[in-house]
């Protein structure tokens, strides 16, 4: 069974029928997002990242526990465990004390520091294109829209290809209408808005355009 069909038994009405929100839906799919990639090997972790993502599940499972299955975490995980927990808590506060220190002795302006990814803290420094958070040492690229140059995490720039018009030709998706966006590549969310909202109005323009009119 998938971790997937885990979650959709606990939610089912006749097994579990445990309610779980939007909010926690999210962060369960970015924690099985994590999951798959360890699995596959798609990152490298250093040992402040795997520690930042581990207590980031540990957290998540906790609240879990508590709020839906009326557990509390340490009624599953034994003593000397859970005070290795928070020891790595304990740990990740004081490399976030250092970041901070870090950041100030630099004299890193404030919009050159953004919310980690990895472990939600505010040390993240995009300065000198050295993309990297102080507190977990967590790397990741930095991209600008193509669209309004504004600076984003690579990962957070979207694809607008499935707002095209496609056809299938012997089994091969093929678009023909891009709308004039075909060459745009991916896009920040708040243009990929603007952007489908463009190509929808060309869209409805095209289509009355087209429809046939009966004169009186």
């Amino acid at each position: 069974m998938s971790l997937k069909q885990g979650l959709q038994r606990l939610q089912s009405p006749v097994i579990g029928a445990i309610p779980i929100t939007s909010q926690e839906n999210a962060s369960l799919d970015k924690l099985i997002e994590l999951r798959n990639k360890i699995t596959h090997a798609d990152f490298e972790l250093t040992e402040q990242y795997a520690e930042a993502k581990f207590f980031e599940v540990f957290a998540f499972i906790g609240l879990f526990q508590a709020h839906r299955l009326h557990t509390e975490i340490e009624k599953i995980i034994e003593p000397i465990k859970y005070d290795q927990l928070l020891e790595i808590k304990k740990a990740l506060y004081e490399l976030h004390v250092k970041a901070i220190a870090r950041i100030k002795a630099e004299e890193i302006a404030e919009n050159l520091i953004w919310l980690c990814p990895n472990c939600d803290r505010d040390t993240f420094v995009v300065h000198n294109a050295i993309d990297t958070c102080y507190t977990c040492r967590h790397q990741t690229t930095i991209a600008e829209c193509p669209r309004c140059s504004v600076s984003q995490f690579e990962h957070d720039l979207l694809s607008i290809v499935d707002a095209f018009d496609v056809d299938i030709d012997e089994g091969i998706s093929v678009v023909y209408n891009d709308y004039g966006y075909g060459s745009i590549g991916h896009i920040c969310e708040y243009c990929a808005i603007i952007v489908r909202e463009d190509i929808q109005r060309q869209r409805e323009d095209n289509y009355f355009d087209d429809e046939p009119r009966n004169y009186l």
